[in-house]
């Protein structure tokens, strides 16, 4: 994958443009899924059995990025739930998205004062509803 230090060219923290980063993504996440344009070489190349690799081509997935990863996350998420993830849309199940690198617009300034002010600090007093949760009734915290 392009990045940390293996990016081409002169200058590697420059990227004009993003098609290459998400082509390269979905390739691998078709790759470790089963999807189509797999190969026996790449599937090797992963460095994981072909046991464990069947096993977690029966399970859900979700895509994770962290700041420009978030941003790449998103962009492969968003292709993969529309279906342009070339049949993997059916395993998908979200992504999770640590500080992602995006522009969001910030809401009004009453809009944050009551969110930091009034829902934060009730936020760690709830639980979390066991309707979402089997375990959540066992849980210390």
């Amino acid at each position: 994958l392009p990045g940390h230090g293996f990016s081409e060219g002169e200058n590697r923290c420059m990227i004009p443009d993003f098609q290459g980063c998400f082509d390269a993504h979905e390739a691998l996440v078709r790759c470790v899924l089963g999807g189509r344009g797999r190969s026996a070489r790449a599937e090797a190349a992963l460095g994981v059995e072909r046991g464990v690799l069947a096993a977690l081509r029966s399970k859900p997935f979700f895509i994770v990025g962290e700041s420009m990863g978030g941003m790449i996350a998103t962009f492969v998420a968003q292709q993969v739930a529309e279906g342009a993830g070339r049949g993997l849309a059916g395993g998908f199940r979200g992504a999770v998205l640590l500080c992602p690198s995006l522009v969001v617009d910030v809401p009004p300034p009453h809009v944050v004062c009551f969110l930091s002010h009034l829902v934060v600090p009730a936020v760690p007093r709830w639980t979390m509803p066991s309707s979402l949760s089997s375990s959540a009734a066992t849980k210390p915290y």
